[in-house]
């Protein structure tokens, strides 16, 4: 890995297995002034747009159901979309989180919708530790997606406990994302 993705992502840390304790930087890096305005969830979690770009393609594909997604590319890309295939949706849907701005929005506030009940289930945490024994404890059940999407943007969320649990996500089996 190449450095930390954006000033709000988590520093390493040593403790606590290899994810140790979240150290938060977003109080005193000043980031780089280039980077414009954070867009802030408001609960401290990560916009999709700030997690690093080879994330998006897996939270995507796993925690996004193909008719949203077709939804909001062609909402966003025009109607010549309909009909695309879902590797050129999903394709497009990737584009449009790394660019950020409001499809990224979109897509975010999409899988804070989709998945609000495990996101409030991961709010009390406070932990990387406990954040990983949570993804260990679920890795069999139905909403792995939603706790994928949960993790991914969690404030405590390390770079590599991300990086982690992504891994993780392209070696197992998965369930679809619209499942019910």
């Amino acid at each position: 890995m190449h450095g930390l993705p954006h000033p709000r992502a988590q520093t390493p840390a040593d403790d606590c297995a290899t994810y140790g304790p979240a150290r938060n930087n977003r109080s005193t890096d000043q980031g780089n002034p280039d980077d414009g305005p954070i867009a802030d969830a408001g609960d401290g979690r990560l916009r999709l747009a700030e997690l690093e770009p080879h994330f998006h393609c897996s939270v995507l594909g796993t925690c996004l159901s193909g008719p949203v997604l077709h939804g909001i590319v062609r909402y966003f890309s025009g109607p010549g979309w309909r009909g695309r295939s879902d590797f050129e949706v999903h394709h497009a849907a990737v584009q449009l989180a790394a660019e950020g701005g409001a499809a990224a929005d979109i897509l975010h506030e999409a899988l804070d919708h989709r998945w609000s009940a495990m996101l409030a289930r991961f709010g009390e945490v406070t932990d990387v530790c406990e954040l990983y024994e949570i993804w260990g404890a679920r890795q069999q059940d139905r909403d792995l997606p939603g706790t994928y999407w949960a993790l991914m943007t969690h404030p405590c969320a390390t770079v590599e406990l991300r990086q982690r649990v992504f891994c993780e996500i392209h070696g197992m089996r998965l369930l679809p994302a619209d499942h019910g």
